[in-house]
């Protein structure tokens, strides 16, 4: 057995706290290989719930803006809204926890379905 470099107690309770104000998720305060698997799952999950109606926004505003005169291009709710719908749903996950789950390992982050995370704190 290898020993499961996990994240320090501030980037994980940072990422525990983006996950319930950003998706309402609730991960557990103890940090374990399980507790990152289960929580980029649970992001990457909900990631693809959000999918559609972001989808959706972005077609009604670039409607709306243009029936009101205003060039979606130019509007920044616009340039928002595309950049939310451009989020993949692997990347979510890994951003909103930087480094944990390649601290978790190959092993737990494969069997779990997770996929490696780095990066900074973006949601994308």
């Amino acid at each position: 057995m290898r020993e499961q470099r996990l994240p320090d107690e501030a980037t994980w309770n940072a990422a525990r706290e983006r996950a319930a104000k950003l998706f309402g998720l609730a991960p557990p305060a103890l940090i374990t290989a399980n507790s990152v698997s289960l929580l980029v799952e649970a992001l990457k999950a909900r990631a693809d719930e959000l999918r559609a109606p972001a989808a959706g926004l972005v077609r009604t505003l670039e409607t709306r803006l243009r029936t009101l005169g205003i060039e979606p291009e130019k509007a920044q709710r616009m340039r928002t809204a595309r950049a939310l719908g451009a989020c993949a749903p692997g990347n979510l996950g890994r951003d909103l926890l930087p480094s944990a789950a390649s601290r978790v390992g190959a092993s737990k982050a494969g069997r779990a379905g997770a996929s490696p995370v780095s990066g900074g704190y973006e949601l994308c």
